[in-house]
């Protein structure tokens, strides 16, 4: 059987206005100018990496992990307290933190364009994809949309729309089992 599935998200019913949030997220697609032929890391879902025997600090990588993990209550925490700019804060302390656990996890191409999304108004933002790209997603209020794209012309803006239901089954073979 070969099924797709959505990720759920952990968050309870929040009390802030989902649209407020959603429409503050840019996506844009980067992989064509930022691929890594290789990195030290396997990606693991939920952007966790497991970091190969070359790191030395195994102890310094595993406070990063947990701080990382910490990070996901404050968004939790932020979202459910109607506090969007945290929410994009947090957002670009785990985009810090993550860079730091190994190098790979980032380039100076993707570094780049962070920091000039940062300068026209994003608050944080996030890589999506392995290898060292795929898209960037910043969060920024709707009014530095424009600015953003225009300060990264060689990234294309991709539209996209969030799954408010959660998980759910969109692809199954012919197997006899019902989705």
């Amino acid at each position: 059987m070969a099924a797709v599935l959505r990720a759920k998200s952990k968050l309870p019913a929040a009390e802030y206005d989902r649209s407020l949030v959603w429409g503050a997220l840019l996506l844009a697609a980067a992989s064509a100018h930022a691929q890594q032929p290789s990195l030290p890391a396997v990606q693991l879902g939920a952007g966790m990496h497991l970091i190969r025997a070359e790191v030395a600090d195994r102890d310094a990588t595993r406070a990063g992990l947990r701080r990382m993990v910490a990070l996901a209550g404050q968004l939790r925490d932020a979202l459910n307290g109607s506090d969007l700019d945290g929410f994009g804060e947090v957002l670009h302390a785990n985009w810090e933190q993550k860079r730091n656990l190994a190098c790979g996890i980032t380039n100076p191409t993707l570094d780049g364009w962070y920091d000039t999304a940062r300068a026209q108004g994003a608050i944080g933002g996030k890589v999506l994809g392995a290898g060292g790209g795929g898209f960037l997603l910043f969060y920024a209020p709707v009014e530095r949309h424009t600015a953003i794209c225009a300060a990264l012309p060689t990234l294309r803006r991709v539209t996209f729309h969030l799954e408010p239901q959660g998980s759910r089954l969109i692809y199954i073979e012919d197997n006899g089992y019902a989705g």
